[in-house]
């Protein structure tokens, strides 16, 4: 494993902790959230979530053993969380793997694919709407925007979100039609890589170029602050599939494969 493949999987977990470290007391109270680390990756635990998204164990850069899977899901039940995503790159897959996944009936889900070009091969893109980075009193708007782009609305989720704007390494852009705003995307910075963390667009509002338009800005804004690699992920389509619009763009826009990633799925 390199500095690039590490920087991809850490960004990544840099995004997922300041979910936690910027919630609110009563939302953390009232979602259970909670966060720690386990070998330097990030264990991020949200008990009440109908997502399922806000429960994963992200950031192994070291190989993964049946000790450390022990105490991740020891989190879990402290937690009384009864589901959470295993998120293990390849190069710290261990060789028994598969028996440690039986043991604790780790069940197989999607697979991630995280996506690299260098920030100075930024691909042209073209769209109608106005690209821009969004100010402080645009944080809820674009957090509002972006869950409801992911299905993730009325979730109490946005204050938390809107914050992202105020950590250090973190960027957020959007797009607008006229003075509505469509679309949100966001950047992390870890070292020279620059992590596209975000990219929804509201349903309406897809295929006219927000998607490509963002990650370009991105990518420009990546560069400026010294980073070499852009960085992002989507799901992983299934074979003979093209039905996923994400991953598509993102290829057309010059991205190649970095690497894939299992999720496992646990549950009580």
């Amino acid at each position: 494993m390199d500095e690039l493949h590490q920087g991809a999987e850490l960004a990544e977990a840099t995004m997922m902790a300041q979910f936690a470290l910027q919630a609110p007391a009563e939302i953390k109270a009232a979602r259970g959230i909670a966060l720690t680390q386990i070998a330097g990756a990030t264990i991020l635990s949200t008990r009440e979530d109908p997502t399922g998204y806000w429960s994963k164990a992200v950031g192994f850069v070291e190989p993964v053993n049946e000790q450390l899977i022990d105490e991740v899901i020891d989190f879990y039940r402290s937690e009384g969380n009864a589901r959470a995503v295993i998120q293990v790159p390849p190069w710290a897959m261990p060789d028994d793997w598969s028996e440690i996944a039986s043991k604790h009936r780790l069940s197989q889900g999607t697979s991630i694919v995280k996506l690299i070009r260098r920030v100075d091969e930024i691909a042209p893109a073209s769209t109608e709407l106005r690209i821009g980075e969004i100010d402080p009193s645009q944080a809820e708007e674009w957090a509002k925007t972006v869950l409801e782009g992911f299905g993730m609305s009325g979730l109490d989720l946005e204050q938390i979100v809107a914050r992202f704007g105020n950590l250090e390494g973190h960027h957020m852009y959007a797009a607008w039609d006229g003075d509505r705003m469509v679309a949100g995307g966001a950047l992390t910075i870890h070292k020279s890589v620059g992590y596209g963390s975000t990219a929804a667009t509201l349903p309406q509002y897809r295929g006219q170029g927000a998607q490509s338009a963002l990650i370009a800005l991105g990518d420009r804004a990546a560069q400026e602050k010294g980073c070499q690699w852009s960085v992002t992920d989507t799901g992983m389509p299934a074979e003979g599939d093209t039905s996923n619009p994400s991953y598509n763009n993102l290829r057309r826009s010059g991205f190649d494969i970095l690497y894939q990633r299992r999720n496992w799925i646990w549950t009580a």
